[in-house]
């Protein structure tokens, strides 16, 4: 059940990447909901599990890496919808797929990219570039997916 509940938000996230340049307002709101979600999975989840593996210091340290590497990313304008929706369907699908402890290495990486994705999802949430009036709109539809994600991983949907 799992892995079909992360399934189909990645195979969404990629067709609301996919049609931003079609119908920009509506990809952009479905894509806060879903970077809402996106944003629960890292904190609940993600980041959690490489923190504890045993290399909590490593996983703290290229988490915070992978925050300025996020910011890097969107400075070189390599930060589109399609970057986050690959680095979507990539950390959790390397999350789900986990069946044993985590090596020193998959901890690290896990934390990095998550970094990454924490920085990609807050954009997400309240992007910039959009007036003021339509970023509470958006920033509800983040909250949602957000309180979402927070309920199907905090345990309260199982």
């Amino acid at each position: 059940m799992q892995h079909l509940f992360w399934g189909i938000p990645c195979g969404i996230y990629w067709a609301l990447a996919w049609v931003a340049g079609k119908r920009k307002e509506t990809a952009d709101a479905a894509r806060c909901f879903l970077d809402g979600y996106f944003l629960a999975l890292l904190c609940f989840c993600i980041l959690p599990f490489a923190m504890k593996s045993g290399y909590f210091y490593g996983a703290v340290l290229l988490s915070a890496l992978g925050v300025i590497g996020g910011v890097l990313l969107e400075k070189g304008q390599k930060m589109g919808a399609l970057t986050t929706a690959f680095l979507f369907t990539a950390v959790t699908a390397f999350y789900f797929m986990q069946k044993s402890p985590l090596s020193a290495v998959g901890a690290c990486a896990l934390a990095f990219f998550g970094g990454i994705g924490l920085y990609a999802a807050c954009c997400g949430i309240l992007p910039e570039e959009i007036p003021l009036r339509k970023q509470l709109l958006l920033a509800l539809l983040g909250g949602s997916g957000f309180l979402l994600g927070t309920a199907y991983f905090g345990g309260f949907f199982c």
